[in-house]
């Protein structure tokens, strides 16, 4: 297992849910978030995120 440290993901528990803030949420994501994902389905398939706000945000933006 590799740590590859990342910044917000632009969720912050409801804030990326509301409408208002999807746009802003997913330009915090693509601060860091969506350079650390890999474009290789099988690399793809061993990603841990600690926090359930960053689940949910990889999980909203990257399609798993």
């Amino acid at each position: 297992m590799e740590l590859i440290p990342v910044g917000c993901c632009g969720m912050a528990g409801t804030y990326g849910h509301e409408t208002d803030h999807f746009e802003e949420s997913r330009g915090i994501y693509n601060l860091s978030w969506s350079k650390k994902i890999p474009e290789d389905p099988l690399l793809r398939q061993n990603i841990l995120a600690s926090g359930f706000s960053c689940r949910s945000q990889v999980k909203r933006f990257e399609g798993f």
